[in-house]
């Protein structure tokens, strides 16, 4: 019982005479500006790779038939929508 009270006491002891750890120096314009460019040369890094990449995993579809035309589209009657039914 005795070990439990000590810990106990030992434990609040500890919290209340810990002071928390000072705060960093602010960075100097220098570190800030070196930063900043080694974080917009990541970026761009990265842009790039993933334009890159994008190509080559994206399937666009079918490749379009080169032998048709725009009357030949217009030959399967598209629907148009020159009329609303149920206007705005």
């Amino acid at each position: 019982m005795s070990l439990q009270m000590s810990r106990g006491t030992r434990g609040a002891g500890n919290r209340e005479n810990m002071d928390p750890p000072p705060h960093p120096p602010p960075p100097n314009p220098a570190e800030l500006m070196q930063a900043m460019v080694e974080n917009q040369r990541l970026l761009t890094e990265t842009i790039r790779q993933m334009a890159n990449q994008g190509g080559r995993d994206v399937q666009q579809g079918p490749t379009p038939n080169q032998y048709s035309s725009f009357n030949d589209f217009m030959d399967t009657k598209p629907p148009s929508f020159r009329e609303a039914e149920e206007p705005l």
